[in-house]
């Protein structure tokens, strides 16, 4: 009995003493081996880490998760020195989740991209990073000049497609909002500001050149147009409408001044809702200042100002004193920052969707009106072109008077 005791006992420990040596070594392997050590598309089968630089990677994660850059940095900062390998892995798996976050509007890690470029200031991947989470605060104008500039540089493949993809997307959701109001000055003066980056651009091209056969910019228009593809429908349908511009404004050389006009509509410029409303000739009483003519129009039908004539300018604008007043009111819809050309040189200046803009019995609807400091102007702002160019308009200075009739009827 004794023996059988006794063997039994001997059979337990050494069990027990088996057990305890796999448990040790799976564990030690899973310190060997962290599991999900690289998400990352960019590395299909990640290097295995020893254990110091797995303890490294960790404790880089482990700041990560708890937003602490200056932990997280300097864990990295060991890692580069080294297993750069393993450190790049690791940068893409912070970019790539950030990246994440900021597409459901996250900006949480702001903070912690910042601290990263203090320390690795031309790491591309944080770089962008650092354009998104700015994008709030800058205009679409600002963000397209700090993509271009960060394609300037040499990038990884896949980074390159990112920026690129992104520079398409802020680029077509400022050109609609532009084009759906018309603003075709302002679209042009845009791509211009965008030119020394993308000159050879065919969709910018196409826009700039839209934007030139809109204000009947012909002569701008014929620079454009010897950079397009020649057998491109688009550049046929321009060059057509250049020439049926040309050859209108030759034969009403010859009509009488306000005689209305039947140029077809602009190229690409079907913005209907746009056009002046009331078809028939009518004339607006002027206020004469010097050499200048101011006349009284009603914002919205609600509001009046007097706006000084000025046919050097593309944009209509008014004064950032009136506009404080009127917005209260009205509250326009802010269509966002834009450079602006003035008589002292480009700008970057607000621009504004009003309702209307009426001027006797003539209406213009969805309109862009700029906002600019004015100073000593004894108007309360500029009627420019956007307005003015819907029509065949006279100023008859003996009478005073602006004489109007719309040109798409």
């Amino acid at each position: 009995m004794r023996t059988l005791v006794v063997g039994l006992t001997v059979l337990l420990v050494f069990s027990l003493a088996l057990n305890l040596y796999f448990y040790a070594e799976l564990t030690l392997r899973d310190t060997k081996q962290p599991s999900n050590l690289i998400s990352s598309p960019f590395y299909d089968d990640p290097p295995a880490l020893d254990d110091l630089l797995a303890a490294e990677y960790r404790q880089g994660e482990s700041a990560f998760q708890a937003k602490d850059a200056s932990k997280a940095v300097l864990a990295l900062q060991q890692l580069v020195k080294s297993a750069p390998e393993q450190a790049e892995a690791l940068q893409l798996l912070w970019f790539q989740r950030i990246l994440q976050l900021l597409e459901v509007n996250d900006h949480s890690y702001h903070e912690f991209v910042q601290e990263y470029l203090r320390h690795f200031p031309l790491d591309p991947y944080f770089l962008y990073l650092e354009i998104e989470l700015q994008r709030g605060q800058n205009t679409a104008i600002d963000t397209l000049f700090s993509l271009y500039q960060l394609l300037q540089n040499p990038l990884p493949p896949e980074l390159n497609t990112i920026v690129l993809k992104r520079i398409q997307t802020v680029y077509f959701e400022l050109s609609a909002r532009l084009k759906d109001i018309g603003a075709y000055d302002i679209l042009a003066s845009t791509i211009e500001s965008l030119s020394p980056f993308m000159h050879d651009d065919p969709v910018l091209l196409f826009d700039l050149a839209e934007a030139y056969a809109a204000q009947s910019q012909w002569g701008l228009l014929d620079g454009v147009i010897a950079n397009l593809p020649r057998n491109d429908e688009r550049t046929i349908a321009l060059e057509y409408q250049r020439n049926q511009a040309l050859n209108r404004s030759d034969n009403e050389a010859t009509q009488p001044i306000g005689e209305p006009s039947d140029l077809p509509p602009l190229y690409a410029n079907d913005n209907t809702h746009h056009a002046p409303q009331q078809a028939d000739k009518s004339s607006v009483p002027l206020q004469r200042k010097g050499q200048h003519f101011i006349v009284t129009a009603q914002v919205d039908d609600r509001f009046g100002v007097n706006l000084l004539i000025d046919t050097g300018a593309s944009s209509t604008v008014l004064s950032d004193s009136v506009f404080a007043t009127l917005s209260l009111d009205l509250s326009p819809e802010f269509i966002g920052e834009y450079p602006v050309n003035t008589a002292n040189g480009q700008v970057i200046a607000p621009v504004y969707r009003f309702t209307k803009l009426t001027i006797g019995a003539h209406s213009v609807s969805d309109i862009a009106i700029v906002v600019l400091p004015l100073g000593q102007l004894e108007a309360d702002g500029l009627l420019g072109m956007n307005f003015l160019r819907g029509f065949q308009f006279e100023i008859d200075q003996q009478k005073a008077q602006l004489n109007l009739t719309p040109i798409h009827k």
